[in-house]
């Protein structure tokens, strides 16, 4: 009997129906498109790119697959069809790449567009749909108290695989951390009292990754000798998942914790010539504490697009801090060593206190994953007796931080509120009141820039701080050569012009600008030796101007004010915002 050879477009029709019947098998995860792109998990969890003409390679895709071209064959067969002995005999000789091309490309079109709500995770700590902690330990995610295997999209969040990390221990007891604590404080020399709380509060805080509204950072300074690097090894010790570096850049951040929150340590963070790029990095930092941290967006030498996620707490080390802005200061506390007395050497005792810091890391990180709702609680307690305690609130959500990640670590239960106050009284040294940062704000920086400013007085080699020159300007006349009227004309050609409560016209029978009674100055918006006073400071260009303009009694002129050859548009301040708070 003679068979029916099967047409090999009937053999393809046979084999697209079986394997329509099973695509949840399929190794490759696809994730989506975007742009000609396809976006895919590959065979063993990780996230993949590929453009449409990578996926007409066979080496790619086989990649994508990791080298296991079953489940491709079986779905995808290449047959060849001959006859042996009267019968049609199909024998598989590998696997069709356009078809596999085609099914790759219209799987990723049915996921959608790839885009930024497309929420993907690599190793980390980060939150459940509830908002507890999501431990992701690189081939395993700890999720609502079970493990499941990495590689997969778990509730909608898509969870990379990665190196296997070190995992959350058995929970250790109060104690353990206690004798810690009493090792820093033995072994290490901290300026104010409370260092080792403020340390201890924040690993304990950075435990917790992305999972914290608020994630305190912390800079750690101290003099050659002072042990700061062996102290920053013993906190690297109690978070065994973390990201360390002793040399990097802000994109070098940027790239080493792209979609990966966890506790930051940077060793010699500000010990460069390039003192900008430790401010630029120290600018990250600051997005990443808050939300959903920094997402940063990036243009490519190819013309694409590339976006990063930071997210996390940081503590830097340093032996001092490059120059910090009031926004940094409100979410960075600075803790300071000096260095060890005269004739003590603690380096074997640091490096035992390391040695069992690093013993306990699992089992402090699991104390402080099952104390979560803890630390909730604690929080708002702490940021209640800071309030009482008079911090300024842009420092309440950084201390009270802080303080609960110290709690959690160190004691049971919630603090009650008299516990709370105690607390904060142990680190009193290192809460600013709101009084202190309302001195250290925008205008204030700007005028305390201005007034110290040395300029040379009257055509001579003698300099004099722009400040002193006002207050000069303010005294009663003293003749055409006296200092009162020298000063006046100093000023005048930086564009600045006094004017006196009992000023009211000048020599030529005009009368004298004024927005506000009593002694006040004029700023001329447009005078070049005054932007150039700001050139070199973090308020050059019109940055000055606008913080200027931040001041109380600051107010614009409507009309031309003149001010020595000058005349134009000015800003009026008057003396009460010139004079420090506590003259």
């Amino acid at each position: 009997m003679t068979e029916k050879v099967i047409p090999l477009e009937e053999a393809k029709r046979r084999r697209r129906r079986e394997r329509d019947a099973s695509e949840e098998n399929c190794p490759v995860t696809p994730l989506g498109h975007l742009a000609g792109r396809f976006l895919f998990l590959d065979a063993a969890g990780q996230r993949r790119e590929l453009a449409a003409r990578q996926l007409g390679v066979r080496a790619e895709v086989v990649a994508l697959f990791l080298g296991d071209t079953e489940w491709l064959e079986k779905k995808f067969p290449r047959i060849s069809l001959r006859k042996e002995e009267g019968e049609t005999v199909e024998t598989v000789v590998g696997f069709s790449i356009a078809a596999a091309s085609e099914w790759l490309m219209t799987q990723c079109r049915k996921q959608g567009i790839w885009g930024a709500l497309t929420t993907m995770r690599g190793p980390g700590i980060w939150t459940d749909d509830e908002g507890a902690p999501a431990v992701h330990c690189g081939d395993a995610v700890w999720l609502r108290g079970a493990w499941h295997e990495a590689g997969a999209r778990i509730d909608g969040i898509i969870w990379t695989t990665a190196a296997p990390t070190q995992r959350p221990g058995s929970t250790c007891g109060a104690e353990t951390v206690r004798a810690l604590q009493e090792d820093l404080r033995q072994l290490w020399n901290f300026r104010q009292p409370g260092g080792e709380i403020i340390l201890l509060g924040l690993v304990g805080a950075a435990l917790y990754g992305a999972a914290p509204d608020w994630r305190p950072n912390g800079f750690l300074m101290g003099a050659p000798r002072s042990g700061k690097s062996m102290l920053l090894t013993l906190l690297r010790a109690l978070a065994p998942l973390h990201h360390y570096t002793n040399d990097t850049t802000k994109a070098g951040l940027e790239q080493a914790l792209n979609d990966r929150a966890m506790p930051c340590f940077i060793d010699e963070a500000a010990d460069r010539v390039d003192q900008r790029g430790a401010q630029v990095l120290m600018d990250l930092v600051l997005a990443s504490t808050g939300g959903e941290g920094a997402r940063v967006q990036r243009g490519t030498a190819s013309g694409e697009g590339r976006t990063a996620n930071v997210v996390g707490a940081v503590i830097m080390a340093s032996v001092a801090p490059p120059a910090l802005q009031p926004q940094h200061l409100s979410r960075f506390t600075l803790v300071e060593l000096a260095r060890a007395d005269a004739g003590a050497d603690h380096r074997g005792p640091m490096l035992a206190a390391i040695h069992r810091a690093k013993a306990a890391g699992p089992g402090v990180w699991a104390r402080a994953l099952a104390g979560w709702p803890r630390y909730r609680g604690a929080l708002d307690m702490f940021r209640a007796a800071l309030s009482r305690a008079g911090c300024d609130p842009r420092e309440m959500d950084q201390l009270g931080a802080v303080l609960a990640g110290h709690w959690v670590l160190t004691e049971d239960g919630v603090p009650s509120s008299l516990m709370a106050d105690g607390m904060v009284g142990a680190i009193s040294a290192y809460i600013g009141t709101a009084e202190a940062v309302a001195a250290d704000d925008g205008p204030r920086r700007v005028l305390h820039h201005l007034l110290s400013s040395l300029v040379p007085r009257n055509r001579s080699t003698e300099l004099a701080q722009i400040g002193m020159l006002i207050e000069e300007a303010f005294k009663p006349d003293s003749g055409i050569d006296g200092d009162t009227r020298v000063a006046a004309e100093v000023l005048a050609r930086y564009g600045v012009r006094v004017v006196r409560a009992t000023d009211i016209s000048d020599g030529f029978g005009r009368t004298v600008p004024r927005l506000a009674d009593g002694d006040g100055v004029w700023l001329g918006r447009s005078v070049k030796p005054l932007h150039a006073i700001f050139g070199d400071s973090p308020f050059a260009g019109d940055r000055w101007l606008y913080e200027v303009m931040r001041a109380e009694t600051a107010r614009a002129s409507r009309t031309n004010v003149r001010i020595g050859g000058y005349a134009g548009r000015a800003i009026w301040l008057s003396r009460a915002d010139l004079v420090p708070p506590d003259d």
